[in-house]
């Protein structure tokens, strides 16, 4: 068999078992979006809370073979544990094309961003009203 055929075959028999990054620094967005995203049936989710974290794990992911199916990625956070807040989505986006990793991006804030390198974007809205549809959509876009 081919290898694309044993990658289909692979995500039919895994179901809704991509693994997915969440980058993200507040607590309550975090849980939001991933409750989201677990009662849409996806259950490997895992976080970190700035840029150095999230593109250790990205690296460790790819260097495993069992690499990130998406990832979610808010625009503003620290660059490293206990530093000020910096707009690092964008060079995360940038960073994951430029080593190859290819694993798509979605990017969520409460900011409007447009993005080229992104899969998406999604509005995040504290008070809930949110697209929670389109993170959905995103993410299983990025699945198939």
């Amino acid at each position: 068999m081919d290898a694309m055929l044993n990658k289909l075959i692979l995500k039919y028999e895994k179901g809704m078992k991509m693994k997915i990054l969440i980058i993200e620094d507040t607590a309550l967005k975090l849980a939001s979006i991933s409750r989201v995203l677990k009662n849409a049936g996806f259950t490997e989710i895992d976080s970190e809370k700035n840029l150095e974290d999230g593109l250790n794990a990205i690296e460790k992911s790819v260097k495993s073979d069992d690499r990130y199916g998406v990832i979610i990625t808010d625009m503003w956070y620290p660059r490293e544990d206990r530093s000020p807040e910096e707009q690092c989505g964008l060079e995360l986006v940038d960073t994951v094309k430029a080593r190859g990793y290819n694993i798509p991006v979605i990017i969520c804030s409460n900011q409007q961003y447009r993005c080229e390198n992104a899969l998406g974007e999604v509005l995040y809205k504290e008070n809930g009203d949110w697209d929670k549809e389109l993170l959905i959509s995103l993410v299983k876009k990025a699945y198939n």
